[in-house]
């Protein structure tokens, strides 16, 4: 099991204490040196840990140091993962245009950690990564985290439901393979010649582009949390990851096979393939259109190709991540027995009941 149990996490107490030694598991560092990448640098993570990583650093002139985001009680595949809660908000911002576009997306992220998950801004590490984006972090402590095999699986999970609910299509979800390297805080990116930056929220909503290329410009204060459990936080994030989180055996038994015969699409679906969305409405619109298409026999490669053609008519049109993730979502969601149905559709206003063999017959979201 990922987390503790409610025992287990009133047992943690407000020291956060967990029932494992990390001095025993292993983390790995890797960086670049004359346009040569090296990793697989393992370093036991005990007291002398931090003599390595300064080492480390110095050897690669402060410039293009990486360490894994997950620690392994083993060097093996099968290994237990512990790690941060993380996200990486990816996106271009070399113009003062371009920052501002993204920062309401990084507001967005900041009011789920802060006003939904109830965790304190000195609870959450924040950096500018001194390039193309910004870092997220919440130590897995605060969290009740404790090691599991899968915690990739459920930290991609939030990432794709954060990306989904929240629309914050900027959010890098290729990152939660097992071996995730991040770049080190007070490192230089050599593409720019930036550091990689803790920031403070308030900083973020009153540096100008320029005022944040300047802050870059040298290592700055790190911020760190006390690393003591936030039992609301902790048992919220439990509870909805047993929601998001696919399960390994309904991933090996699927619960739902995609019909192996394309059936006719139902007339709200084909009313949403030729009139696109409106603004406000498009994420909602596109995962219904995904599920009817692979409802009705469509392959998920079909569907990529359907929603790309619909995303053509709709002004603004939805991002190409946006589109990927939306679709894998469905994928997901249906190969598990969830599926968007004429429930859905109604409250979007979709309903053709006049001109469809179900009608509203079927008042349930959990099929057509």
């Amino acid at each position: 099991m990922t987390y503790g149990t409610q025992r287990q996490l009133r047992r943690t107490g407000s020291g956060g204490g967990m029932a494992f030694e990390l001095s025993t598991y292993y983390t790995e560092l890797g960086g670049a040196k004359g346009h040569v990448f090296r990793r697989n640098f393992f370093y036991p993570c005990n007291t002398e840990l931090a003599g390595h990583i300064r080492a480390f650093k110095k050897e690669y002139g402060h410039t293009d140091c990486f360490q894994c985001l997950y620690r392994y009680d083993r060097l093996e595949d099968s290994a237990l993962l512990y790690a941060p809660f993380y996200l990486d908000l990816d996106a271009d911002i070399t113009t003062a245009a371009k920052y501002a576009r993204i920062r309401p997306f990084l507001l967005r992220a900041w009011y789920f950690l802060t006003d939904v998950l109830h965790l304190s801004p000195e609870e959450i590490g924040l950096y500018f990564s001194g390039s193309k984006g910004f870092h997220i972090t919440v130590d897995p402590r605060i969290l009740g985290i404790i090691p599991s095999r899968d915690l990739n699986a459920v930290y991609k999970a939030w990432a794709l439901h954060l990306t989904l609910a929240y629309q914050i299509p900027i959010i890098d979800l290729k990152i939660y393979d097992k071996r995730r390297l991040f770049r080190m805080p007070n490192t230089i990116n050599s593409k720019t010649g930036l550091y990689k930056v803790p920031l403070r929220i308030q900083q973020l909503l009153d540096f100008s582009y320029e005022e944040l290329l300047n802050y870059a410009t040298r290592p700055r204060l790190m911020i760190s949390s006390a690393g003591i459990i936030n039992k609301r936080a902790a048992f919220y994030f439990y509870d909805k990851s047993r929601n998001y989180k696919v399960p390994v055996k309904q991933k090996a038994e699927p619960e739902y096979e995609i019909p192996k015969e394309k059936k006719e699409l139902l007339p709200c679906i084909k009313t949403i393939l030729e009139e696109g969305a409106v603004i406000g409405a498009r994420n909602n619109t596109l995962i219904i259109l995904a599920s009817g298409l692979l409802q009705s026999g469509y392959t998920p490669e079909e569907v990529r190709s359907l929603t790309e053609q619909w995303n053509r008519i709709v002004e603004p049109p939805l991002s190409s991540h946006e589109l990927e993730a939306t679709v894998a979502s469905a994928c997901t969601m249906l190969r598990n027995g969830r599926r968007y149905g004429c429930s859905s559709i109604k409250e979007m206003g979709l309903c053709s009941s006049n001109e469809c063999r179900i009608g509203v017959q079927n008042g349930s979201d959990s099929n057509y």
